[in-house]
């Protein structure tokens, strides 16, 4: 049984790779919205009585109207399952809250997905695993379609994708302009293009932008009209777009320290950004408490310029197989089995 969000967040589509790969290697899987009444919840745990019991998120959903410990605790009394709680920590350090949290729910296991993230919950009684994110069926069944109108529009140049669909300091969203600016003076057969909610007064006449939500098909299809993504972020716990685009074959530019180290399968796949220690960029956060890392803004302009004269030769294949959500579900049963 899966307690949930719903695939509207990122956490939520994630969750639902997970649950389509689990279903496809054969097992029932029950899901339940954090938003339901509660006495629904408690008469479909009884009917259902899980072995298994799912909770993700819990720093962000639990303890909210949404969904709380005291539930959970009631939900669990119906057959006794096994409670794995996915977290993560976009810092190097979890605050109080969030163990006072892990505490309360008293998980069995602890799912996170990167190194970073589970250093971050530092020495609990449970195991904290890894399991990384996985890859949207769409790019796995390549159902994205090239998008004309893109390289009708800017045929001949170098496009370049720059991403902060939200929290631009995480994102470096600052460091990426500051390149893009730079490189845009010194190249006429340059392009920037930026996926970001709103236009952003700062990057005019500097980025295209692609804003607002849409479907996976099209925004994939952006993805695959790229040839580099530079994405100077200080921090978070994974950053699925740098999985997105090498399993797309892009020429990805990122830090070399931080979650998103672990995702490429060979060091030579990436271009790497040096850093120079941490920085503390959130001050307000209730779970989030530690440092993020502090991007060279210098070697970011170097090694996007270095990169537009030599792309990367990414076998896009050797992802899909590796971040397959299948693949990923498999994974998910064998830290459980442990």
């Amino acid at each position: 049984m899966v307690l949930g969000n719903k695939p509207n967040i990122s956490f939520g589509i994630q969750l639902k790779y997970l649950i389509d790969g689990l279903k496809e290697i054969g097992h029932e899987i029950l899901f339940i919205d954090h938003l339901l009444d509660t006495k629904k919840k408690q008469i479909i745990a009884n009917n259902f009585k899980p072995e298994l019991l799912l909770v993700w998120t819990f720093f962000h959903d639990v303890g909210h109207p949404t969904t709380s410990i005291e539930e959970i605790k009631k939900l669990r009394s119906v057959s006794n399952p096994m409670v794995v709680g996915f977290e993560v920590s976009d810092t190097t350090r979890l605050s109080d809250k969030a163990f006072k949290l892990i505490e309360d729910l008293n998980p069995d296991i602890i799912l996170t997905p990167s190194r970073w993230s589970k250093d971050a919950f530092g020495k609990l009684l449970c195991p904290i695993e890894v399991l990384p994110h996985a890859l949207s069926p769409t790019i796995v069944q390549g159902k994205y379609i090239k998008m004309n109108h893109v390289d009708l529009n800017y045929k001949g140049f170098k496009k370049v994708m720059l991403y902060s669909q939200h929290s631009p300091e995480r994102k470096g969203y600052d460091i990426a302009l500051d390149v893009a600016r730079r490189i845009s003076k010194e190249y006429n057969n340059v392009k920037f293009f930026s996926k970001i909610k709103m236009i952003d007064p700062n990057s005019r006449n500097v980025v295209v932008p692609i804003l607002g939500f849409m479907t996976e098909e099209l925004l994939y299809s952006y993805f695959n009209s790229m040839d580099y993504f530079l994405y100077p972020v200080r921090g978070g716990a994974y950053e699925i777009p740098v999985l997105e685009m090498l399993a797309l074959g892009k020429t990805v530019i990122i830090p070399s320290n931080g979650a998103w180290t672990d995702i490429p399968l060979s060091e030579d796949d990436v271009y790497w950004i040096k850093t120079k220690g941490y920085v503390r960029i959130w001050k307000d956060n209730p779970y989030h408490v530690g440092y993020m890392v502090n991007v060279d803004k210098e070697d970011a302009y170097e090694k996007m310029k270095y990169a537009l004269e030599n792309k990367k030769e990414v076998n896009r294949g050797e992802y899909v197989k590796e971040y397959h959500y299948k693949r990923i579900a498999e994974r998910f049963l064998e830290i459980i089995k442990k």
